[in-house]
């Protein structure tokens, strides 16, 4: 039997008086030499002197003070040898600056151990990874390969690894590239107000970001139509926006790499809707059907849309006394109210609703009004005196939907106007309203007392105020009050009042 780099002889003992045996190597296969001897009863011999690529035979002879035995029978070995292996490495690619890096493989050898077998490396583009950037560390059969490419180049190199036992050598080989860094991708993760995923006018609104390398980033910009936002350094790179306008706005970002100066660059599009009713008006607005009327009526606020919901049942503006549904505000000294009826179900041809500003919730009591009917028409009515018969006037017809409607006062002149954009204003009525500095301001509906359709709903939205609410109180207001709360009154969603 064979070993690695040894010849392990075995045999029979048929003498019981030998002093020991001899064991015989030719190397031509007639001239034998003795290579060694062994103690009495010995059946076994290894053979350590051998040599690859030759051929042995082998005989042995037991031997005595009287002399020898017969030789036994010859056997013949031929030792070959083989070339070592080499575990073959991957091709391996880092980028630009990614620095020193390195590769294990294990090498084998048949007949010689791991610690004689030599390991050399070359490459194939000195310029990128010379030869003296190519170290093999290690002497067992696991060794590693330390490559330390040129600093600040990109390319590639074929690296060629050879293991050899003095006589024989394998070679393997991997390509080892060099790249330029891939910069890092940036996108929009969200964009996102308080409570929706709408943008509003005057609303701050979150600008969150999806960065694959958020270290290779050193600052990124965020521009509204060209103009500079803000700026972020280091993590979160996210911006919180406040935009005073309306419409279409473009959202550009930019993100300055660290080191190279190179700028990445997004864009999107963003929808900026009308600002939302302000708090001050949400949570201070009262609700209550004027005069002796029984509390039929409701308000409902959803800000899921950013609308009132006002509804009356049979009710009417104008003449001597007003029995309508109010939702108010108590205000003192100047002021404008701005709204627009986007809407106006469940009507006859006597609804109305519109705006309405009044010394207190008595029916009868002084007021003005800028109203829409059910049929489109535009309609002002003012009360200069308690009990007395207000003015009533109607001008052209208009669109009852998506039409905008304002009221204002400065000193004693109120003034009545409409819009069907909130842009191109109309003064229907501007006459001294003799309220009193305190006053109720605020949206109304009137069903009309036609029972054959006895409530309307009128939908409000974009109701701005300029003006100061009065947290004290403002005037008798007798016929019940509420708070507002969020939902439409035909979904049944909120609080009403």
């Amino acid at each position: 039997m064979t070993t690695s780099q040894a010849i392990n002889l075995s045999w029979t003992d048929n003498s019981d008086n030998e002093d020991g045996f001899h064991i015989e190597r030719s190397a031509n296969g007639s001239s034998f030499e003795i290579i060694g001897s062994t103690a009495e009863n010995a059946t076994t011999f290894q053979d350590l002197s051998i040599q690859t690529n030759n051929t042995y035979t082998y005989r042995v002879c037991a031997y005595n003070e009287f002399g020898r035995s017969g030789y036994t029978n010859t056997v013949e070995h031929q030792e070959i040898n083989t070339a070592p292996t080499i575990q073959a490495i991957a091709d391996m690619s880092i980028e630009i600056g990614g620095g020193e890096t390195f590769a294990t493989f294990d090498v084998y050898d048949n007949e010689s151990p791991a610690n004689a077998l030599t390991v050399t490396v070359s490459s194939s583009n000195q310029i990128l990874v010379p030869n003296s950037g190519l170290v093999v560390e290690g002497t067992g059969s696991t060794r590693v390969l330390n490559i330390s490419p040129t600093a600040d180049m990109a390319g590639e190199s074929l690296i060629s690894v050879q293991v050899s036992d003095g006589e024989y050598y394998s070679i393997q080989s991997f390509l080892f590239s060099v790249t330029e860094p891939t910069p890092p991708s940036i996108g929009i993760a969200a964009i996102n107000s308080q409570d929706s995923e709408e943008l509003y006018r005057n609303e701050p609104f979150l600008v969150s970001l999806d960065i694959s390398d958020p270290d290779a980033i050193e600052y990124i910009e965020f521009h509204i139509d060209g103009a500079l936002q803000a700026t972020t350094y280091g993590e979160p790179f996210e911006a919180v926006l406040n935009l005073d306008q309306e419409g279409s706005a473009e959202l550009t970002i930019t993100a300055t790499l660290s080191g190279s100066g190179e700028v990445l660059t997004i864009s999107e599009t963003l929808t900026l809707n009308p600002p939302l009713t302000e708090s001050r008006i949400v949570d201070g607005i009262q609700s209550v059907d004027i005069g002796e009327s029984a509390d039929l009526g409701v308000t409902n606020y959803d800000r899921s849309i950013d609308a009132f919901f006002v509804s009356d049942h049979q009710g009417t503006i104008g003449n001597r006394n007003d029995s309508n549904r109010f939702a108010y505000l108590p205000v003192k000294g100047d002021f404008t109210l701005t709204a627009r009826l986007s809407d106006f179900v469940d009507t006859n041809s006597e609804s109305l609703a519109g705006l309405m500003v009044r010394a207190s919730t008595k029916g009868n009591d002084v007021q003005a009004s800028i109203l829409i009917s059910a049929a489109g028409s535009i309609r002002s009515v003012i009360r200069v005196e308690p009990r007395k018969r207000a003015i009533e006037q109607s001008y052209s017809t208009a669109s009852p939907d998506f039409q905008y409607v304002r009221i204002s006062r400065s000193g004693d002149q109120v003034s009545l106007e409409t819009s069907p954009d909130n842009s191109n204003w109309t003064i229907v009525a501007s006459n001294p309203v003799p309220l009193g500095s305190n006053a109720l301001l605020g949206l109304a509906v009137a069903a009309g007392a036609d029972s054959t359709s006895p409530t309307a709903i009128g939908v409000f939205d974009r109701v701005s105020l300029e003006g100061t609410i009065d947290t004290g109180d403002t005037g008798d207001t007798t016929g019940g009050g509420g708070s507002t709360g969020g939902g439409n009154p035909n979904s049944g969603k909120g609080k009403k009042k």
